[in-house]
């Protein structure tokens, strides 16, 4: 699962939280991006990168993730399911 959240309501600073280790690996990449949570026993982390318009952040979220978004009506995050790449090897 990953998540995508704005900090502040109508600030343009977002967070991005995955357990996916391609995607860690994208933001890892990105200079725009800094890692501010580090899970010791989990492979979660939280990153921290600015956009100044909702509909940007969520369109580079969804290619991020290469998935569908959907937004979690209660706590207002954006989550995207990605499920592992299977292979026969």
């Amino acid at each position: 699962m990953s998540y995508l959240w704005q900090e502040v309501k109508g600030d343009k600073w977002w967070r991005i939280q995955t357990n996916d280790p391609a995607i860690i690996r994208k933001l890892r990449r990105r200079d725009t991006t800094r890692i501010t949570v580090y899970c010791y026993n989990d492979p979660m982390m939280v990153f921290r990168t600015q956009y100044y318009k909702p509909e940007k952040a969520k369109q580079s979220f969804e290619r991020l993730t290469s998935q569908k978004i959907e937004k979690d009506s209660v706590n207002g995050l954006l989550v995207a399911k990605t499920a592992p790449i299977l292979t026969s090897k």
